[in-house]
């Protein structure tokens, strides 16, 4: 009976675990892609100045 209700309890806490690693896997993929998309805008707007600037300087 005691085994009985234990096991249960464990069984409960490995889903839980997964459960939240679930959500960890998840948070961390949505940051990961958040910063993607982060850098790749930081990284097209630096690029964008810098043409910007080279055409200015190529015209003038």
């Amino acid at each position: 009976m005691h085994g009985c209700r234990q096991h249960k309890k464990g069984a409960a806490s490995g889903q839980l675990a997964v459960y939240y690693m679930g959500i960890l896997i998840y948070v961390l993929v949505l940051a990961g892609l958040f910063s993607v998309a982060v850098a790749r805008e930081t990284f097209y707007l630096v690029l964008h100045r810098r043409i910007q600037r080279f055409s200015y300087g190529f015209f003038l």
